[in-house]
């Protein structure tokens, strides 16, 4: 069997006449719901966790500190503290400088990115 090759806009069209959503809708728990599609956006009353965090080891920046920074042409800044997973922040960010955070540890106020010590040099 030879399988001739359609354009986009025709096979937009074949997909709006042939495909039909399954009308059936069924309420499961949380456990049971992997790998269904969802009918309703599902959200959380709550945020979790209560503060932006690390994602990653690495040090959290103001993200405008370090814009056009690569390789051969570096940022320098100062090293202002740093944080642990499960520590609270004593000390922010500002213009300039930098705090140690370890993976899941609460960014310092005046953070708003990390870089990855991956890409970074003390």
């Amino acid at each position: 069997m030879v399988k001739k090759v359609i354009g986009l806009e025709e096979a937009k069209r074949r997909l709006e006449r042939e495909w039909k959503p399954s009308p059936r809708v069924e309420e499961v728990g949380i456990w049971e719901a992997t790998g269904r599609v969802l009918a309703e956006r599902v959200r959380c009353g709550v945020d979790l966790p209560p503060f932006d965090r690390a994602l990653y080891d690495g040090y959290a920046v103001r993200a405008e500190d370090t814009f056009g920074a690569d390789e051969a042409s570096p940022v320098f800044l100062k090293r202002l503290g740093k944080v642990e997973a499960g520590e609270w922040p004593s000390v922010g960010v500002k213009r300039g400088g930098c705090v140690r955070v370890a993976t899941g540890a609460p960014l310092p106020p005046g953070a708003d990115a990390v870089v990855m010590v991956e890409y970074t040099a003390e």
